[in-house]
């Protein structure tokens, strides 16, 4: 089973945790989301090495945007975040 900490730290005990707290996959999709995409914020501050032209940023971060829905909604159909490879 494979997982790395972006699973962890935005799937992971945040999503379970929400659940357990009684919020809806709908809620808690809404609310793991953004967090999904603070975390990526990280790679587009300065000094990163990541070095992303200004112009790309909005488009950065609207592909995370997405991905981080798609993930949750994955996550919400799979009810984990483990994989089996």
């Amino acid at each position: 089973m494979v997982m790395n900490t972006e699973d962890g730290f935005v799937c992971g005990w945040p999503w379970a945790s929400l659940k357990r707290a009684g919020k809806t996959d709908t809620e808690v999709l809404t609310l793991t989301s953004p967090a999904f995409i603070v975390w990526h914020v990280s790679a587009i501050s300065p000094n990163t090495g990541f070095d992303l032209p200004a112009r790309e940023i909005p488009i950065f971060l609207i592909n995370i945007t997405i991905l981080g829905l798609l993930w949750g909604i994955m996550r919400m159909g799979s009810g984990s975040v483990l994989s089996r490879q």
